[in-house]
């Protein structure tokens, strides 16, 4: 069975959980940082992400006020989930994708 790929690093998620940023946006847990000082994101604070990268808050405002944002629509995500990895095929989708059943949204 294939795992998902992380985002950060692109190596399969073999973890016990797997931390989900909307649109579907896998990572491990240790992989989900801030793109700018490094800080850890996870499910306690709101992760943004801006041409493929991710960013907390502070840098992500810094960075927005150095250019003229106006015509732009900026994102921004909640961690919602951190989902136990199981490996059965019970959990994936006809495309062998693993659906979020299973984890709980953090809120």
């Amino acid at each position: 069975m294939t795992t998902p790929p992380c985002v950060g690093c692109g190596c399969a998620i073999t973890d016990q959980y797997i931390l989900r940023v909307d649109p579907d946006l896998e990572w491990h847990a240790s992989c989900l940082k801030c793109a700018d000082c490094g800080q850890m994101l996870d499910e306690n604070c709101t992760c943004f992400v801006r041409d493929g990268k991710t960013y907390c808050k502070s840098d992500y405002t810094r960075g927005l006020s150095a250019v003229n944002t106006s015509p732009l629509i900026h994102y921004w995500y909640k961690v919602t989930y951190c989902i136990p990895v199981y490996f059965s095929s019970k959990l994936n989708d006809e495309n062998g994708k693993m659906k979020p059943r299973g984890g709980s949204k953090l809120f």
